[in-house]
């Protein structure tokens, strides 16, 4: 069984930095999505060469899946070499505070002769689609702490009448807390931490009869789904991605993104956004 075509998108939408990745090299297949150490406008990144910290680490973990020295490793063994790499890069920072460092949330698979080894981190998502019509997707341990952490910053929000700066200026505390107690603890974060080899999500799914999988991060989500309920956003995704390919679902992301509440640094635009499926023959 091999695979049929590769379909990836991606937009950076209006954000300022590129925090998204894509893993395109046999045998490896899926999505990162960085994620910077809290920053406001009164407290911006500090920026490596133009990067943030959190584009800095998806640059890492994009180099190690590409190195000629690895390319007979597994998909483990490559991770743990970017986690080692991440670590350098944090050696003046405290390790045991995930609330100040940067990392990568991800979905990314090997693609072997029988079987499919996948790792999934942060609120990237992985869904396989089966030609008896079987759905294999995985847990979203990221789902509470980002349910809980866009509902405080609601709240501040509204204090400061939509100011999003304001609003940042006081959320970047809390944020970094909130982290502190969930990365690596509750739902894992490539960061340099040991712990995340406790919080990784792994699995080893069946190649025969697969006829597709689907990787995508946070941004890609269509508007309005519980991102908690993975079995039926992995439904849902496919079933659009069948009616009208990764462009369609973009197209309807941008449409409604609107009404959607706001994201990150994205302040008052578009989420940036990478897919990726892989179809089998």
């Amino acid at each position: 069984m091999g695979i049929k075509y590769v379909e990836t998108i991606y937009s950076p939408g209006t954000a300022v930095y590129k925090e998204d990745g894509i893993i395109q090299r046999a045998p490896f297949y899926g999505v990162l999505d960085g994620l910077s150490a809290p920053y406001s406008p009164s407290h911006p990144p500090i920026l490596f060469d133009g990067q943030t910290d959190g584009e800095v680490v998806v640059d890492f973990i994009r180099s190690q899946f590409y190195n000629p020295l690895l390319v007979s490793v597994g998909i483990k063994e490559i991770l743990i070499n970017a986690n080692q790499q991440i670590a350098e890069f944090h050696a003046v920072l405290d390790l045991n505070d995930a609330g100040q460092l940067s990392g990568a949330g991800l979905a990314i698979a090997e693609i072997g002769e029988n079987e499919i080894s996948i790792m999934q981190a942060g609120d990237c998502f992985i869904a396989a689609e089966y030609q008896y019509g079987m759905i294999m997707t995985m847990e979203n341990r990221a789902y509470v702490h980002d349910k809980e952490t866009n509902k405080l910053f609601s709240q501040i929000l509204a204090r400061y009448n939509g100011d999003k700066g304001a609003a940042w200026d006081e959320f970047v505390g809390p944020l970094a807390e909130m982290r502190r107690q969930d990365i690596n603890v509750q739902y894992a974060m490539l960061n340099g931490q040991e712990s995340f080899w406790n919080c990784v999500q792994q699995a080893s799914w069946p190649l025969a009869e697969l006829e597709r999988i689907m990787f995508f991060t946070d941004g890609f989500g269509l508007p309005g789904l519980n991102l908690g309920d993975t079995k039926f956003v992995a439904s849902l995704m496919l079933s659009c991605y069948n009616d009208g390919s990764l462009r369609g679902i973009l197209d309807t992301v941008r449409c409604n993104e609107q009404t959607r509440s706001s994201n990150g640094h994205v302040i008052g635009g578009q989420t940036e956004t990478t897919a990726m499926v892989v179809e089998f023959e």
